[in-house]
């Protein structure tokens, strides 16, 4: 799955890596959540009900 990251994003991003936070947890939750295909289908299912 290809990850399209936002301006806002992009922007935190620039400021969390200024203040030297450790990156490699945001870069590991990153990867878990795009690895899973599953959370699109709940997504369809939650949109669908309303």
């Amino acid at each position: 799955m290809k990850i399209h990251y936002t301006t806002q994003f992009k922007k935190d991003y620039k400021r969390i890596k200024k203040q030297n936070k450790d990156l490699s947890k945001l870069r590991t939750v990153i990867e878990k959540l795009s690895s899973k295909p599953i959370l699109f289908g709940i997504y369809i299912a939650i949109t669908s009900c309303y």
